[in-house]
């Protein structure tokens, strides 16, 4: 089926164009394709009345032109493919009058959808107040009206959606402390309000997640109905919306999440955000890092803005609210460090399924002599802010059933920086350099890491393999391959290592510890290099005193010709 798209342009008449869909019809509203040639003070109500399929009606003053933009583009999943984003409306505080531009729906029975890029662009006074109206449907008699909007509660502002229907005004929304649904950084979201008449339900979604389902008696009924872009005209409210909004998109159809419009930097085609079966089951407390951020997963576009947010929103939530990213399978490129502090799991679809890679040859990771990692986990503001690492409360970090690759020519890379502080694991994860090269596979190089467990790990290539530094608060390994280390396998600086199942495929140093501070455990250890265990003596005598050194050995197999453990003064 083929439907007509409608389309506004300021100060043009709207025109239609053919475009392949799902079998619904669907009207978009997107904002100029030139903003860059009109002034900046320039309002639409300026440009005169505009014919919106064959009604004129004039856009209120206080709403402007801006190329403030999301994303270069917009991706329509049920056309499979993304159109050029140029233009958005600004919403400014000046005036105290409903600013709105007003769209007359005729004949609208049945199931919906309305959707739309949003930015608030000030932070909200305390508790109270009323809703602000962002894009709201109106019956002609205004016995119902369902909406997007951000609403006052618990002494927060949310996202979220209204429904007037039956008599009753319900809020719609997931009000969770320290949620993702708080209006609290100045960053785009996509709102979505659905009507599935069938079901009898009205379900809101913020950024393709669910935020509530309503049940209703009797399906909405939106006869000769107005949709409202921005206020309603008798909004009695001392506030108004203060922001932008981009893409508006009005369908006849109950779309679900993965069918709705997103903004992205790339040009897409043939995608689908479409969630996949995986190792988790739906509905169980994750975030999908393709669904809900965008990101792609094919190795051939850079999803390193799809994991920075990822990580931003999720970060630092206490465990009531979701904190699990689970990243399908397919191969992520990851060109820049990308970080979170604490209180947050990464979840992969399995070792060999899902990868996340540096391209080849990027820039920032080709100098030796100035690491940086991929993926800093634990590190985050303390980092930025004190260059120093982190703090000692990077509490509750995970990551689970994936593979980190650097590629190939990145001789500055380590893979994985990872710090966590009272609980926290490395589990089935596999670390690997297309070509050998890199400064360190696993990084334990901030003050205090620990308690953390490291299990069912391999790292392959890198000058070393794992380092650990400080002397606090131990870290346990258990069946963990190393292999084709240049320098040594693990470097240690005095922590409390207990190892078990340790395998070193290489003709390195399997360990080497540079703190008399320090404490190691082995039991089934198998190394088949010439030199496995090297402790350098700083003190000259290690049976002198109060720092001493603990080796406790339980079934350590060499298969290497010379004596397991070796004192030295100087590096071997």
């Amino acid at each position: 089926m083929r439907v007509s798209v409608l389309t506004m342009y300021v100060a043009l008449i709207a025109v239609t164009a053919p475009m392949p869909s799902h079998g619904q019809d669907s009207a978009y509203w997107r904002f100029p394709g030139q903003v860059n040639r009109v002034p900046d003070d320039e309002v639409l109500a300026s440009t005169g009345a505009i014919r919106l399929n064959g009604v004129p009606y004039a856009p209120a003053r206080s709403i402007r032109l801006s190329d403030e933009v999301p994303h270069p583009f917009v991706y329509d999943p049920t056309a499979k493919r993304s159109r050029p984003l140029h233009g958005v409306l600004a919403f400014d505080p000046t005036g105290d009058v409903p600013r709105h531009i007003a769209v007359p729906l005729k004949d609208l029975e049945g199931s919906f959808t309305i959707e739309m890029l949003v930015h608030n662009d000030e932070r909200l006074p305390g508790p109270g107040g009323r809703s602000l109206p962002l894009l709201t449907i109106r019956s002609a008699d205004r016995s119902t009206e369902a909406g997007l909007a951000i609403y006052p509660a618990h002494g927060y502002h949310w996202w979220g959606g209204v429904l007037r229907h039956e008599g009753q005004e319900r809020r719609m929304g997931r009000e969770r402390y320290q949620g993702t649904a708080h209006v609290r950084h100045p960053v785009w979201r996509h709102l979505a309000l659905v009507h599935d008449a069938q079901a009898r339900t009205v379900t809101t979604y913020l950024d393709y997640a669910l935020l509530q389902t309503l049940p209703i008696d009797e399906p909405l009924r939106l006869d000769d109905a107005t949709m409202y872009i921005g206020d309603v005209p008798d909004n009695r409210s001392d506030r108004r919306f203060v922001g932008h909004i981009a893409d508006v998109r009005f369908t006849r159809a109950s779309l679900t999440p993965w069918m709705l419009l997103r903004a992205t930097p790339h040009d897409l085609q043939d995608v689908s955000f479409k969630p996949r079966p995986g190792l988790l089951p739906a509905g169980s407390g994750y975030v999908d890092v393709r669904l809900r951020y965008g990101a792609v997963g094919d190795g051939r576009h850079d999803d390193t803005h799809a994991f920075g947010r990822a990580f931003a929103e999720l970060q630092n939530r206490v465990p009531i609210e979701y904190h699990t990213l689970y990243i399908p399978e397919g191969t992520y490129l990851i060109s820049k460090p990308v970080s979170w502090t604490r209180f947050m799991s990464v979840q992969g679809a399995g070792r060999d399924r899902t990868v996340l890679r540096l391209p080849d040859r990027t820039p920032g990771f080709d100098d030796a002599a100035k690491p940086d990692a991929l993926l800093y986990a634990g590190w985050g503001t303390w980092r930025e802010r004190t260059g120093k690492g982190s703090s000692g409360d990077a509490i509750g970090n995970c990551l689970f059933d994936l593979t980190i690759d650097t590629g190939r020519g990145n001789p500055g890379a380590v893979a994985l920086s990872f710090h966590s502080n009272n609980h926290g694991s490395i589990e089935n994860i596999a670390i690997r350099s297309g070509d050998g090269a890199g400064s360190r596979g696993l990084d334990f190089s901030t003050n205090w890491p620990g308690p953390t467990l490291i299990k069912n790990v391999s790292i392959d290539g890198f000058d070393t393999g794992i380092f650990v530094r400080a002397a606090e608060y131990s870290l346990v390994f258990e069946d963990i391959t190393l292999q084709h280390q240049r320098q040594i396998a693990i470097s240690n600086d005095g922590n409390i290592l207990s190892i078990r199942r340790l395998r070193s495929l290489n003709s390195v140093p399997v360990i080497r510890n540079e703190n008399a501070r320090m404490s190691m455990i082995f039991a089934t250890s198998a190394y088949t290099n010439d030199h496995q265990i090297y402790f350098h003596d700083t003190q000259g005598d290690d049976t002198q005193g109060d720092e001493t050194r603990h080796l406790h050995n339980h079934q350590i197999d060499s298969k290497g010709p010379r004596r397991q453990v070796h004192l030295y003064t100087s590096q071997p």
